[in-house]
C-alpha cells in the first residue's frame, strides 16, 4: 500500500491546484449584465471575474472532499473502498468537467478553463482505472501517474485569472 500512499501523497498537487477556500460560497445567480452573442444566436450571459470564481470553487468542492477522504485511507485499506473512493474521484471529475465546459467563462479564463478541462480529463482516466482494478496492486498501479499528470499547474493558472490566489492548506 505504500505506492498507493505516494500516489495519493501526490493528489495534494491537485487538491492544491483546484482546493477552493471554504469561506467561499456559490454565486446565487449564474449570469450577469454582461454578454457575448453567437453565431446569430441569442445573448449568452457571461459570468462576471467574480462570478466565475465563485463558480470554479463551487465546481471542484465535492472533486477535493473525496480526494482529501481518498488520501486519509489506511495503508491497510480493503481494495472495495480503495476502488470506491477513486470511482467518486472520477466521478466527480465527469460532473465538475461537464460544468465547467457549460460555464459561461469570462473571455480571458475560457483558454485556460479548455487546457484545465484537459488536464483533468486525463486524471480522470486514471481514477477511472483504479475503480474498476481486481486487486490493490492494480489500483495502486492505475493512480501511479497521478503524480506526473496532474491538473495543478493549470488549476493555478485558472485561479490566478479569477483573483482567487493561492488556495488554503
Amino acid at each position: 500500500m505504500r505506492h498507493a500512499v505516494a500516489a495519493l501523497g501526490a493528489l495534494a498537487l491537485l487538491t492544491t491546484g483546484c482546493g477552493g477556500d471554504s469561506s467561499s460560497s456559490p454565486v446565487a445567480s449564474a449570469s450577469s449584465p454582461t454578454g457575448s452573442t453567437s453565431a446569430g444566436g441569442p445573448l449568452q450571459p457571461t459570468w462576471t471575474v467574480e462570478e466565475a470564481g465563485q463558480h470554479y470553487l463551487a465546481m471542484t468542492s465535492q472533486t477535493i472532499a473525496d480526494i482529501n477522504r481518498l488520501k486519509g485511507l489506511p495503508d491497510s485499506v480493503p481494495l472495495a473502498a480503495l476502488t470506491s473512493g477513486c470511482g467518486d474521484v472520477a466521478d466527480d471529475m465527469v460532473s465538475m468537467l461537464s460544468e465547467a465546459q457549460s460555464g459561461h467563462w469570462p473571455a480571458q479564463v475560457q483558454p485556460l478553463m479548455e487546457q484545465w478541462s484537459k488536464a483533468v480529463d486525463e486524471q480522470r482516466a486514471f481514477f477511472a482505472a483504479c475503480s474498476s482494478a481486481q486487486t490493490v496492486s492494480d489500483a495502486q498501479a492505475a493512480l501511479s501517474p497521478v503524480a506526473e499528470h496532474n491538473s495543478a499547474d493549470e488549476s493555478a493558472q485558472v485561479r490566478a485569472a479569477l483573483g482567487l490566489g493561492p488556495p488554503q492548506a
